[in-house]
């Protein structure tokens, strides 16, 4: 019965998604000029809070002190910065 939800919301999920997306093209070109950005920015930021949620526990959960692997992770989103403006 489990596997039936997990099988039946997953795919749930993906006629969802493409069903937004498909929605998507029926906005005006200004419109959808103006929502990309924006769009792909919450995207990023999405997996990178994913990504750093998920990873920096593991990090510190491996005898790392805690200064290297908050220096590191400051180091990478500075350089993102950076590399974003140029």
């Amino acid at each position: 019965m489990l596997l039936i939800l997990i099988v039946g919301f997953s795919l749930l999920g993906s006629v969802g998604a493409h069903a937004v997306a498909g929605l998507f093209l029926l906005f005006p070109e200004q419109t959808r000029q103006l929502l990309i950005p924006c769009l792909i920015s919450y995207a990023t930021g999405t997996l990178l809070g994913g990504a750093f949620l998920g990873l920096i526990p593991h990090a510190l959960k491996h005898n790392v002190p805690a200064s290297s692997v908050l220096s590191t992770v400051l180091v990478g989103i500075v350089l993102f910065f950076v590399l974003e403006k140029l």
